[in-house]
């Protein structure tokens, strides 16, 4: 329990640690409150750079530790069998071309998406399932005088026009798109010159937004300043944390992004801390259970902010908190046994998937994730210590742990396992002295055996050319299309990641579907319209003005309580101190701030 602090002793000397998110918009505020919080700020911004860990409070005493067994499949609801049935059919009628393409998430650089570009000939002609977006390709800006919203909102619109074969201009991309007749008149139309079929999917367009500034946080400029995840960790709040991530799904959501890439709901292991300090800024805690519960907040609060329109993806699954190493740059061996991964590291992700999430079945559980997004990391409890060990994420022992611990009655009701980035240094270094001509289908294909339904093909080659890299995927995509043709258990596998990807759709715009209770699928799909219509799915000019008036000034005073919530005394220890313990900061104290570089 956090001490009472008294009113007086206003000027004792204090030391004080604390996490920081980016310095931010204070419209609206009071001049006191706004020098309060920029002096929290500018306290919090130095000092989580040299003690990411010594931010955390005294861990409360948890509640017992819930037992991994797996409980009992919940029945799902009418209307999500409803779409259960309607992802079934869809799948069906699916060339394998469209099936095989909704294994792949995608980046690109530039935001060039016209007809001919590379991004819209992966999306209309390979049919990939899904994008993410980042200002380190290009994708965007964040940069002074660019309108960072409104930028994001036309390269979003106009991907998820290209998935339904459309061309949308910058001048119109904004605009409302009519219902019907379907294709809409005045618009190009990609089969009208010449193009196949689109797929008539949206696709999941991924954002990582975690908070903290950069290099973890993509929107900035226009967006709500966050804190760290571990600050959010050091409040020890569930609401406060709730709130967080409602304004996440929201503001993302707004620009047309669907998928969020996270929370990661690692269990940060203190040991080797002088070489991954930095990974400490990016989880919850090192303690499961309340990692577990911090998770399951922030997931509920996207999932209410964003409307249901938001999915999360939960990593590092199985956690790699304990790693030595930064597992972008190099594959490290978690030397855990998997009893030991079941009472720790696990313990958050048997949490948020023990059910179906609101996204798949509008009565399910709300701090259930809808993706899991797995590690490169090996795990000698798992994989063994003996000879050239692949990362998990690679390796045949993820389809047994994820059957072993009860994660795939999860994933039998509708939940997504997605790769980790298949082209981060770490996978590079994995397959230096194997030959790129190894790397691009069997890195992909070993991905895909192992049971991650969705592949994410980031910076996928061995340099960093995005000729190289496009060509891969390329590539890639065209060999799991003609293994598809020729090897029937290899399309069986294919055909359930499919199911589960779409059903992850249908359900992030079943309120755009209409379904009914006796509605007629067979007809539904006999209309000429696409059964989610586009025009459900675009962002419009005044979607954006949420993201001004009110609920800014309201998310930016919900940031700056989390921030207040989060402020540690290291020094005297609370647990100890038998004089009072100094108050809150007011405006007018005197703080002292010193660091130590070696």
């Amino acid at each position: 329990m956090k001490p009472t602090r008294p009113q007086d002793h206003r000027h004792d000397r204090r030391v004080i640690a604390h996490t920081t998110a980016q310095k931010p918009y204070r419209a609206a505020l009071t001049p006191g409150v706004r020098r309060v919080f920029a002096l929290l700020l500018a306290l919090l911004f130095i000092l989580a750079q040299i003690a990411p860990l010594l931010a955390q409070t005294p861990t409360p005493m948890p509640s017992p530790v819930p037992s991994p067994a797996a409980t009992a499949t919940p029945a799902l609801s009418a209307e999500a069998s409803q779409l259960d049935e309607l992802a079934d059919m869809l799948v069906d009628r699916m060339s394998p071309a469209e099936r095989v393409g909704q294994l792949f998430v995608v980046t690109f650089p530039g935001n060039d998406v016209q007809y001919g570009s590379d991004i819209v000939d992966l999306v209309y002609e390979y049919h990939v399932g899904g994008v993410v977006l980042s200002p380190r390709n290009g994708n965007f800006s964040n940069e002074r005088g660019i309108d960072t919203p409104r930028q994001v909102a036309l390269l979003t619109n106009q991907l998820q026009a290209a998935a339904y074969g459309l061309d949308l201009t910058a001048d119109s991309a904004l605009a409302p798109v009519p219902l019907m007749p379907w294709p809409p008149e005045g618009f190009t139309y990609f089969p009208d010159v010449g193009g196949p079929s689109p797929s008539n999917l949206p696709l999941l367009i991924g954002v990582n937004q975690t908070g903290d500034g950069l290099p973890a946080t993509a929107l900035r400029r226009g967006f709500t300043p966050l804190p760290s995840p571990m600050a959010m960790g050091a409040s020890w709040n569930r609401e406060q944390v709730k709130a967080v991530g409602s304004v996440v799904g929201r503001e993302i959501r707004t620009v047309g992004f669907n998928l969020l890439l996270g929370p990661a709901l690692d269990v940060f292991n203190q040991k080797g801390v002088d070489r991954v300090s930095q990974l400490g800024l990016y989880s919850f805690g090192g303690n499961p259970y309340w990692v577990t519960q911090l998770g399951r907040a922030y997931i509920e609060g996207v999932h209410e902010g964003g409307g249901g329109r938001v999915a999360t993806s939960a990593g590092n699954f199985p956690g790699q908190g304990s790693s030595d190493r930064i597992p972008s740059e190099e594959v490290a061996t978690i030397q855990s046994s998997q009893a030991e991964l079941r009472q720790g590291a696990l313990q958050p992700f048997i949490g948020v998937t023990r059910q179906p999430s609101t996204v798949i079945d509008p009565e399910g559980d709300p701090g259930a994730t809808d993706v899991l997004v797995t590690s490169h990391m090996r795990f000698s409890g798992l994989q063994g210590g003996a000879g050239r060990i692949a990362p998990l994420s690679l390796a045949p022992e993820l389809r047994t742990i994820l059957r072993q611990e009860g994660f795939e009655e999860w994933q039998n009701l509708g939940g997504v396992v997605m790769s980790g980035p298949l082209g981060v240094q770490a996978i590079r270094r994995y397959f230096e002295g194997i030959g790129e001509e190894n790397f691009k289908p069997r890195l992909a294909l070993d991905a895909f055996v192992a049971g991650n339904d969705l592949l994410f093909l980031s910076n996928f080659g061995l340099d960093d050319s995005w000729e190289s890299q496009i060509a891969n995927t390329v590539e890639t995509i065209s060999a799991f299309q003609e293994r598809y043709e020729r090897d029937p258990d290899f399309a069986a596998l294919v055909d359930i990641s499919v199911r589960r990807i779409v059903r992850l759709k249908l359900g992030l715009y079943r309120e755009a579907i209409g379904l009914e209770a006796g509605t007629d699928l067979e007809a539904l799909l006999g209309k000429p319209e696409p059964v989610i219509p586009l025009s459900k799915l675009l962002v419009t000019d005044t979607d954006l003005l949420s993201l001004e008036g009110e609920a800014r000034d309201m998310a930016i005073q919900q940031m700056g309580q989390l921030a207040r919530s989060a402020v540690t005394i290291l020094y005297p220890d609370p647990s100890t101190q038998t004089t009072p313990v100094p108050p809150q900061f007011e405006a007018d104290d005197k703080i002292l701030v010193f660091t130590d570089f070696r």
